[in-house]
């Protein structure tokens, strides 16, 4: 038995960053992964775009977080951050959930920059769907360079364990010390932070801990190659069933989602439990060429674009949030055992919001 002051469940970006910032604290620290290595899951395998508010019209709390902590992001993370592309937003003209004079005023409201793109590149969507088009500051990190530079630093300290490998079964309290059985250890920790993603609500209904209201979907991230004439753009058109493509710096490629055809499935975790990382992994069809048939109307070029392949994951959605598209990052102490503090982090640039929150422990 061995025991620590905190533990943390999940080497992804937050956990890794929950274990910085208490390593920096002097505090002894055990971060527990399933897997074989660090960003194997959610960090890996999303849109690695860096948001600077301009996707969250209708969320004007979401939208005003990431314009604040952006720069400061990406300053941080400046050797881990692709800027070598022009990113574009454009407003459908049908079926948007936002217009342009809408997104405009959004814009200027929360102060993010907008321009318009040359005439170049308006020349390559259809002015028959497209209203208006805009070229925006926004940018993507590399999730391979971001896992080596938080593992390198991590390193730094002889106060902090990586055990890989290593799947917590169940949480439970003795006295003032939280109990983390994985299938060949136990570990006791006087704080633990569950940083597992889409794995919270199964590790807490397995300890008999209350769960938190999810909606999990399993997505789809297209990987291609784009024509010559799109690899250094980034494209979201919006807002509502419409679709992404941009620079996927860690497969070095682009990555190509659509709202209608990413989700695979669905479902409530306050319905059902089911094992989410093992849907994931389960062999799947790709609706890629569902995408790019949608895509293509709107931006023709991409139809030459090259199928390379996808990546599966499951993406956790707070219940509350799913019609006003908000991302707020969920910090949740347990009332039965406030030693467990659960976090979901939507968003990559959330890990400033939360370790606001953790100063206190």
């Amino acid at each position: 038995m061995k025991y620590y002051d905190i533990a943390v469940i999940g080497a992804g970006f937050f956990g890794l960053r929950v274990a910085l910032f208490f390593a920096k604290k002097g505090k002894n620290i055990i971060i527990l992964e399933s897997e074989s290595e660090a960003f194997k899951r959610a960090s890996l395998i999303n849109q690695a775009r860096v948001h600077n508010g301009y996707h969250y019209p209708r969320s004007y709390p979401t939208a005003l977080s990431s314009h604040n902590h952006y720069k400061k992001f990406c300053e941080e993370y400046s050797d881990c951050i692709n800027t070598n592309f022009k990113k574009i937003y454009a407003i459908a003209k049908k079926n948007s959930y936002v217009n342009s004079v809408q997104f405009e005023k959004f814009c200027e409201n929360i102060e993010i920059p907008l321009e318009k793109p040359s005439a170049k590149i308006s020349s390559l969507f259809s002015a028959d769907l497209i209203e208006n088009l805009y070229l925006v500051d926004e940018v993507a990190f590399d999730a391979n360079k971001m896992q080596k530079t938080l593992l390198e630093e991590l390193c730094k300290f002889n106060n902090v364990e990586i055990v890989f490998n290593a799947k917590v079964h169940r949480l439970s309290v003795e006295g003032k010390l939280a109990r983390l059985e994985t299938k060949n250890f136990q570990y006791m920790a006087k704080k633990v932070f569950n940083a597992t993603y889409a794995g919270i609500n199964e590790l807490l209904s397995k300890s008999q801990y209350e769960i938190l209201d999810f909606k999990l979907e399993l997505t789809e991230i297209a990987l291609i190659s784009p024509p010559e004439e799109l690899k250094k753009l980034g494209i979201t058109v919006m807002d509502g069933q419409y679709f992404s493509t941009m620079p996927y710096p860690a497969f070095d490629c682009h990555s190509l989602t659509h709202v209608r055809y990413t989700p695979h499935a669905h479902w409530y975790e306050k319905e059902k439990s089911l094992n989410t990382y093992a849907i994931a992994d389960k062999e799947h069809k790709s609706k890629w060429k569902y995408m790019v048939n949608d895509a293509r109307r709107y931006l023709p070029s991409i139809d030459k674009s090259e199928y390379l392949g996808s990546k599966f994951t499951i993406k956790a959605i707070v219940s509350r949030n799913e019609a006003n598209d908000g991302r707020p990052i969920v910090i949740k102490e347990h009332v039965q055992e406030p030693l467990i503090v659960t976090i979901l982090g939507s968003k990559i640039d959330n890990i400033y919001d939360l370790e606001n929150y953790i100063k206190k422990y």
